[in-house]
């Protein structure tokens, strides 16, 4: 048995005709940037990107959130905090140069 498709590109979120969601792929991806979407890289046909359809279906069961996409965000969520930590110690770092006096 095939596993419900859990990630789609722009164009297929696009042709769901969904309410509240543009029907055009360049409406979609204007959605995603301005809503900052999660995305992965999309590997099989094509370039470009592929959205978790839980973006789009707000009222989707919790259990529609696969182990993959659980593992996913997980992820991206430590890499933000990582990011965020190292952001917190270059701004106390140039606060302090910028307290320096010039000589």
């Amino acid at each position: 048995m095939e596993s419900p498709k859990t990630w789609a590109s722009a164009q297929e979120i696009a042709d769901l005709r969904l309410p509240g969601i543009p029907t055009s792929k360049m409406g979609v991806l204007m959605r995603a940037k301005k809503e900052k979407w999660v995305r992965r890289i999309r590997h099989s046909k094509g370039r470009g990107h592929e959205f978790p359809l839980i973006m789009v279906l707000p009222n989707a069961p919790a259990p529609e959130i696969t182990q993959e996409l659980r593992s996913d965000l997980r992820g991206r969520l430590e890499l933000l905090k990582v990011r965020t930590r190292e952001a917190q110690a270059l701004v106390a770092r140039l606060e302090m140069i910028l307290r320096k006096k010039v000589r």
